[in-house]
């Protein structure tokens, strides 16, 4: 039974993860016309509604865990990622040429990049 935030969101976590995993097995494209596309035809409200659920998301876990052990967490996770998205090597590479070529690369990512360093920084401080 769901009892916590961190359950709750948790549960959120498994639920989207198993549909996309079923409906990937059965039907890639539907995932894909449903999901990716609709969430990469529009960035700004697709970033803007990330990050306000990552926010909450974040207050949740700082109820319970220290901004250590959320990061350390997101260090397994990126991990994660990383194994899973060198399988993509090849057009991965050449897209991010072309974005590191710009020269404009965190002119262009400065709220993400803002963000991270805020949560760096804080977990730096704790640590120290």
């Amino acid at each position: 039974m769901i009892s916590t935030p961190i359950e709750l969101i948790a549960f959120i976590l498994i639920a989207i993860s198993l549909i996309k995993i079923v409906t990937i097995a059965i039907k890639p494209m539907a995932w894909y016309n449903s999901v990716v596309k609709p969430l990469f035809s529009n960035p700004r409200a697709t970033q803007t509604i990330s990050f306000l659920l990552a926010a909450l998301v974040l207050y949740y876990l700082l109820i319970e865990l220290s901004i250590v052990q959320i990061l350390a967490a997101v260090f397994f996770m990126a991990l994660l990622m990383l194994g899973g998205m060198v399988s993509f090597a090849k057009p991965f590479i050449d897209d991010a040429e072309k974005i590191y070529r710009g020269r404009n690369i965190l002119r262009k990512y400065w709220l993400y990049t803002l963000i991270w360093v805020v949560l760096l920084l804080w977990g730096l401080k704790e640590i120290l």
